[in-house]
């Protein structure tokens, strides 16, 4: 509803009557006492004390069936009839009986009125009943007087709310709605002349109220709102019967501005026109006209002298005789261009002081919100060739700060919604995990502090065919809001990114890692300390140490990239980079010491450092078998926090929502995708099965008749492997860890006629991809 200071609000209390059970509603406290009292799924009673003061909308909801009323009303007069006085009490039993009229109700405080116009007769009777006043009457006679029946039947007008009920309670200081004797030429009826003069006021009030209305709809909050509210508002304000411009009425009767001496501003111009003696409703006009007048030219205009009275312009370049001198004038009572030089003897200027932060925000606002990670080097590019401005760094940042801070601070009320929100996910998804913690410290104040996520969907697809192997990683919020997000990544069948859960958490500690992996263990049914599961991460000193004391027999890898972007700030030859991962993706360990000595030709101190970290945490070489993986990285966590870059900008509900609808829609399309694959083996997998095909041209192999074979390659290395299919063990390491046949084992297949598809594991089956999903 529309508030307004002239509305009070009460609650009424459960179980108590509007006696002694309204609680006044007037700061925050008394609207949080009554969210204690309303219980889950229940409804508040509120009510409202008018206090003199009716409802705009209802002026914009009659339209122009109460303007045809009113313009009805305020003919009755102009016929020769005779007058009549008809009193509240003499005509209160005949309104009951013969009148439909309109009426409002309401609490104390509030005026109800009536307007009853005779069948006969060019009088109107206003009967205002007051809880401080009873039937106070307000006659307005016409020019000739008589008597009417008082048993003669009445009609009831509408009510007229609005702009002429606030006169009619208020009065006015320099207009009397008293009857006074019409003194006009033209023969009109003073009344007659008061109503059309308050009709005009309405009806142009209800058409910027309209304007109001459309623009709420659109839910769009400008840049300038303070500043758009003012200028609205002072647009908004009727005319005074002391200004220069006045109204006649056409052969329809139609109200039509009189045109005035002076030439009026078009505030609707692309480029503002300006000339000697314009006049403009307010000083803000004016000003808001020149800067719209530099930012549309090109030109930098500076005010030399601005008071509430006189503004003085001038065009900032050297020589140029550009002026404008304004100031508010008793000939008209407003603002006037007394002084203009309108020649410009200047260039377009790039040093335009009239693009401020403020005013490109404004220009831009739409393209930031589309997209927050729009780079500022872009934004400037972009404002030098829209605007031919040459704006500095800091003041893209601050009009994108502006876009993003005003988009933020309508959103700080979501975390008062967290509880709420988490009911509605626990209802939609049965099955789920989704869970809140408060600041412990600060039990009284109900602060946030952490947020948990696991869907029961992406829980049971895990479990239907996913491997143990799950990716840990963090990531900051951006924007305004400050936090962390903690993710758990498993790998579904073809090796892509499969979001198990996630949480919000205020900071990367100890006691966030050791809370979010508890959780993790419960959705996944992690047991025996975790043996036989597989967890990547970086080198995060919390998770390590919720690792030791969570999940003990769990194989922890840590991400070779954070390795070696370490190892990389003392060792910087990037020759060096190619030398670390063949020694990180070593199969086995005669390779590992071999590739590792050949870099301790390279570097004998780089080979040193990077045996600091345990190769079993980032050489494949040392990676148990068992799990099918052979990952090094944790490149999948990387890809999901990348993909969710653009929740990461909002507050915790907008935030969630958007990476629920992600993951939602990334389902879908994993399900949808699948449906046209052919064959048995996903396509990411079936790729790393052709790579290793076409290495089996340079190599030789030789059968023991049964299942033993001997692999060697034809380089000047000359290395042999030991391949076992029985087994699915190569000497190489590759098969058994993988899960995957390896070059060395796709000879010994081909050399035994057997099929590829037989020595791949069924978890990167195409029918396992569709269990995940």
């Amino acid at each position: 509803m529309t508030v307004k200071e002239s509305m009070k609000y009460y609650f009424q209390l459960p179980g108590r009557d509007l006696v002694n059970g309204l609680l006044f509603l007037h700061d925050d406290g008394g609207c949080m006492k009554m969210s204690d009292y309303i219980t889950e799924g229940g409804v508040g009673e509120i009510y409202v004390e008018y206090n003199g003061e009716e409802e705009e909308q209802g002026e914009i909801d009659s339209g122009s069936d109460f303007e045809d009323e009113l313009d009805e009303l305020m003919n009755i007069g102009s016929e020769e009839e005779p007058d009549a006085v008809i009193t509240a009490e003499d005509c209160s039993a005949e309104v009951n009986d013969n009148v439909n009229a309109t009426e409002q109700t309401g609490t104390a405080g509030e005026i109800i009125e009536h307007i009853f116009v005779p069948d006969v007769g060019g009088a109107i009777t206003r009967v205002i009943n007051s809880p401080l006043k009873q039937n106070v009457r307000v006659d307005y006679p016409t020019q000739s007087s008589q008597v009417l029946n008082v048993s003669q039947p009445c009609q009831a007008a509408q009510d007229i709310s609005g702009s002429v009920a606030k006169v009619a309670e208020n009065g006015s200081d320099s207009e009397d709605y008293e009857y006074v004797p019409h003194t006009d030429d033209s023969g009109e009826e003073s009344e007659v002349v008061e109503m059309r003069k308050h009709a005009r006021k309405f009806r142009k009030k209800m058409g910027d109220s309209k304007m109001w209305a459309d623009a709420d709809a659109t839910g769009a909050v400008p840049i300038d709102l303070v500043a758009n509210v003012e200028e609205v508002v002072e647009d908004m304000e009727f005319e005074s019967s002391d200004e220069d411009y006045s109204y006649d009425e056409d052969e329809d009767g139609n109200m039509v501005r009189r045109k005035s001496q002076f030439v009026r501003f078009n505030p609707d111009s692309d480029i503002p026109h300006f000339s000697l003696g314009m006049v403009f409703k307010s000083k803000k006009q004016l000003t808001r006209a020149m800067k719209r007048y530099g930012l549309a030219t090109k030109r930098s205009i500076s005010f030399l002298k601005s008071e509430e009275a006189r503004v003085r312009a001038k065009c900032d370049w050297p020589g140029c005789p550009w002026m404008l001198y304004a100031a508010k004038t008793s000939r008209c009572s407003r603002f006037q261009i007394i002084t203009f030089e309108d020649e410009h003897q200047c260039a377009q200027n790039r040093d335009n002081k009239l693009v401020t932060a403020k005013v490109i925000a404004k220009r831009y606002e739409h393209f930031i919100l589309a997209n927050p990670l729009w780079k500022i080097g872009s934004m400037k590019a972009t404002v030098m060739k829209d605007m031919f401005a040459d704006v500095s760094i800091s003041k893209c940042k601050a009009a994108k700060k502006l876009v993003l801070d005003q988009l933020m601070s309508g959103m700080k009320s979501e975390y008062n919604k967290v509880f709420d929100y988490q009911l509605e996910l626990l209802r939609s998804n049965p099955g789920s995990t989704v869970a809140v913690c408060l600041d412990p410290k600060e039990k009284e104040e109900n602060i946030f502090q952490q947020f948990y996520v696991c869907f029961n969907a992406m829980k049971q697809g895990f479990k239907a065919g996913c491997r143990k192997v799950i990716g840990l990683y963090d990531c900051f919020f951006k924007g305004a809001c400050q936090g962390e997000l903690l993710d758990a990544i498993a790998r579904d069948a073809n090796n892509q990114m499969y979001p198990v859960a996630w949480a919000v958490v205020e900071k990367e500690t100890n006691e966030s890692w050791a809370w979010f992996i508890g959780l993790l263990i419960k959705d996944l049914d992690i047991n025996d300390q975790g043996a036989g599961w597989v967890f990547i991460s970086d080198k995060q000193k919390g998770l390590i140490n919720s690792m030791r004391d969570y999940l003990p027999k769990a194989e922890h890898r840590m991400c070779a990239r954070h390795i070696y972007a370490n190892w990389r700030k003392k060792h910087k030859d990037q020759k060096l980079q190619k030398r670390f991962w063949v020694i990180a993706k070593s199969a086995n360990r005669e390779d590992f010491n071999y590739n590792k000595a050949k870099l301790a030709q390279l570097t004998p101190e780089g080979a040193k450092d990077i045996m600091k970290t345990d190769p079993k945490h980032w050489a494949r070489a040392f990676f148990p078998i068992g799990a099918n993986c052979e990952s090094v990285d944790n490149n999948l966590c990387e890809s999901f926090n990348n993909a969710i870059i653009e929740a990461r900008f909002y507050p915790i509900i907008s935030q969630q929502e958007k990476i629920r609808k992600k993951m939602m829609v990334r389902v879908q399309e994993q399900k949808t995708k699948s449906e046209k694959w052919n064959g048995i083996i996903c396509p990411n997998i079936f790729k790393k099965i052709k790579a290793n095909i076409k290495r089996t041209q340079f190599l030789e192999v030789l059968w023991n008749g049964k299942d033993g074979f001997e692999v060697k390659h034809l380089n000047s290395r000359g290395m042999r492997y030991i391949v076992n299919l029985e087994k699915w063990t190569c000497s190489c390491g590759y098969f058994q860890l993988a899960g995957l046949p390896c070059c060395h084992a796709i000879c010994a297949i081909y050399k035994s006629g057997r099929k590829v598809e037989d020595f791949i594991d069924k978890c990167y089956y195409i029918d396992t991809f569709k269990k995940n999903y």
